[in-house]
């Protein structure tokens, strides 16, 4: 193997040509100029959101939340309009005149950072939406931050070209209006019947529009009433008799390996006759019965009365007969699947929901300045950057080595696997290649767990880099017997810088000390001390040498005391190491700088998002902050010896005394919106 070079930089500014992840050296995998064309696009993202709430028409003059709700909702509508029809993106790479309007590129930009998501839903199922999918899984990063103002973050008005090119293809306006009153509404077919409609509301009485959690409405053709989970249903049941009936079809969290995310048709078909035994049974008496499609859509449908609660108990009895039907311990398989089909969207997960928990983490990116405009024009102001590319393909190595562990990462390292997970096809082939496997998120991870995982990667970092996971101060490390020390991982291997060597210190006790004179004399042949280490060694050695010769018998010393007018002194040696000024061994993965700790807060937009009114939120918070008081007592009786410990205790202190820094998984008002899921599902855009 290639000898590694052991210098590293005391700030690095610019990435070095390689990394380690386990014992493969690979290039890096993203580079500064991407991380500064996704922080144009976060900032511009999070300017729409202020723009939104900010207007004092429509819904934002009464509910800032709900109009962002709301907004975010018509932005999912028209991308899916634009995604399905016929007339979509057909050829890569994309020019400025084929990109969609900023919003739409806000869901797309979500829909890529749930890879496995995005890459199930274009591989499984044969129309216009997946070919679309396929076109369209490799971001055009530098383009769409290329359409964004750099000093406002604003979107530039688009060409006449580029809005007819939406507008032809999306059959939709480009324009999606700031403003949302409480009369605005959306065309939508009935599951039921089919009747198109033309009028239902984003906003109504009792939270029942369709950009409400508790969505309902009245068909104007057959009079029955609808939800999202009815559309999700009919959707199923549509997929359902095209496979019947032959086509090339699979179902969500069925065609994709578990482990590594790789197709396998021979498994999913497997599945599908498991889990689908009992819908087969119905399928062979209602396609006896009757030929016509929406007479055999509506029977089937019925029989799951159009629930996704109820395709979920199918689905368990088919393939589980002998247990007990337990909706509150459902197979999770069976549940991922039915959930992706408790929304109105094409997506198999809700991409509303996933926009809403992507918005959290952009505000806490534009907290710590990263978006402002001007923040790296210079060189010299680019070290975050790198280290947050650094600390990502640590972050790699670090799953490489403890490849069946949920890892929860930091901001910096997020922002890296974010602008990773752009690349689309490139993602997944690279991190396969590298681990055996492509990580994804996972969108049904407990609060709790997640925070313990957390707790779990922080151990793992400081064991295998020799440095901590985070210096925010919201957790110090659990104590260890683990040292300051260099990695022994290849990652990024350089070693510790040496420290300077020890040196005597000398306690002299004052009831007796010897006369200056002969102290005086003693010293003369002892050369002064340089700042040269060696000489400093010698130096200190002779002094210790004359000050520990052997002492005189008692007697004798007692004669003296009679006979001198002067005591004779005791001198009392201690050895002890010396304080040289503190190096951080790792600068590349760690910075001790104030303004630098928040980039490695715990990540947190992968925690489920439950009902408003659960007691969930208050007791993660309370369960928390005792956990971390743990920490930072232990820390405190234990870890005075590491100056890692001690800036984490400080810091840790100080945070509770300053607004803007809540302790990490304890924010309460993460997890209660205006917006949750259908069947209280998570509404996260899972890990990372």
């Amino acid at each position: 193997m290639e000898e590694r070079n052991d210098v590293v930089a005391h700030y690095p500014t610019e990435l070095p040509e390689e990394f380690y992840v386990g014992m493969t050296s690979i290039r890096p995998l993203v580079t500064v100029s991407e991380l500064q064309a996704h922080l144009r696009l976060l900032g511009a993202f999070h300017k729409l959101k202020a723009d939104v709430e900010s207007q004092d028409e429509g819904l934002a003059a009464k509910d800032k939340d709900l109009a962002w709700v709301v907004f975010v909702n018509k932005a999912v509508v028209s991308f899916f309009n634009w995604m399905t029809s016929k007339r979509g993106p057909t050829r890569l790479p994309l020019d400025d005149t084929a990109m969609p309007p900023l919003p739409v590129i806000m869901v797309w930009h979500t829909y890529l950072l749930n890879p496995r998501h995005y890459y199930e839903d274009s591989q499984r199922i044969s129309n216009n939406y997946s070919k679309h999918l396929t076109i369209l899984e490799e971001f055009p990063l530098e383009l769409a931050a290329s359409l964004i103002d750099e000093e406002s973050l604003g979107a530039y008005p688009p060409s006449e070209k580029r809005r007819k090119t939406f507008e032809d293809r999306a059959t939709s306006t480009y324009d999606i209006l700031l403003v949302t009153y409480v009369e605005d509404g959306l065309s939508l077919p009935c599951p039921f019947c089919e009747h198109l409609n033309p009028h239902v509301t984003w906003v109504a009485n009792g939270e029942r529009g369709f950009a409400q959690p508790r969505f309902e409405h009245k068909c104007e053709g057959c009079h029955q009433t609808f939800n999202k989970g009815n559309i999700g249903v009919g959707r199923f049941v549509d997929e359902f008799i095209m496979k019947k009936k032959g086509e090339s079809i699979y179902f969500p969290e069925t065609y994709l390996r578990a482990r590594d995310g790789i197709k396998d048709i021979y498994s999913a078909e497997a599945r599908y006759s498991k889990i689908f035994k009992q819908l087969d049974e119905e399928w062979a008496l209602i396609s006896s019965s009757t030929g016509d499609r929406k007479e055999q859509k509506k029977l089937l449908a019925s029989t799951l009365r159009w629930d996704p609660d109820v395709l979920c108990d199918v689905m368990h009895t088919s393939s589980q007969p002998r247990i007990p039907l337990d909706r509150d311990a459902r197979v999770k398989l069976l549940h991922r699947l039915a959930t992706a089909y408790s929304h109105a969207g094409y997506a198999s997960l809700d991409l509303v929901a996933a926009v809403l928990r992507q918005a959290t983490f952009i505000d806490k990116i534009v907290h710590m300045g990263w978006t402002r405009p001007g923040r790296w024009e210079h060189a010299d102001s680019l070290a975050p950057l790198v280290r947050s590319v650094a600390r990502y393909h640590a972050f790699l190595d670090l799953m490489y080595t403890n490849s069946w562990s949920l890892l929860v990462p930091t901001l910096d390292i997020d922002l890296s696997w974010h602008t990773h997970q752009l690349k689309g096809r490139t993602y997944r082939e690279r991190t396969l290649s590298i681990l055996g496997r492509t990580p994804n998120h996972d969108d049904s991870i407990d609060a709790g767990v997640i925070s313990s995982r957390y707790d779990q990667t922080a151990k793992l970092w400081r064991e295998r880099f020799g440095v901590p996971y985070s210096v925010c101060g919201c957790a110090p490390d659990p104590v260890s017997s683990v040292r300051v020390t260099a990695s022994h991982s290849p990652v990024t291997p350089h070693p510790t810088p040496p420290l300077e060597p020890p040196v005597v210190l000398i306690k002299v006790t004052q009831d007796t000390m010897p006369p200056v004179d002969a102290m005086t004399s003693s010293f003369s042949s002892i050369p002064p001390p340089t700042a040269h280490p060696k000489r400093r060694v010698t130096f200190i050695s002779k002094l210790a040498a004359f000050l520990m010769r052997k002492p005189k018998p008692v007697q004798e010393q007692l004669q003296e005391l009679v006979t001198k007018s002067a005591p004779e002194p005791t001198v009392e040696i201690r050895t002890v190491p010396s304080q040289p000024p503190w190096k951080n061994p790792r600068p590349d993965l760690i910075s001790m700088e104030d303004e630098d700790s928040e980039a490695s807060h715990p990540s947190e937009h992968n925690v489920l998002f439950g009902k408003p009114e659960s007691a969930g939120p208050n007791a993660r918070r309370s369960s928390r902050q005792k956990k971390v008081g743990g920490f930072v007592r232990r820390a405190q009786t234990q870890g005075h010896d590491d100056p890692f410990c001690i800036l984490q205790v400080e810091r840790n202190k100080n945070n509770k005394e300053k607004e803007g820094h809540l302790e990490a998984f304890t924010d309460i008002k993460e997890g209660s919106a205006k917006y949750y899921a259908f069947w209280g599902v998570s509404m996260a855009i899972p890990l990372g």
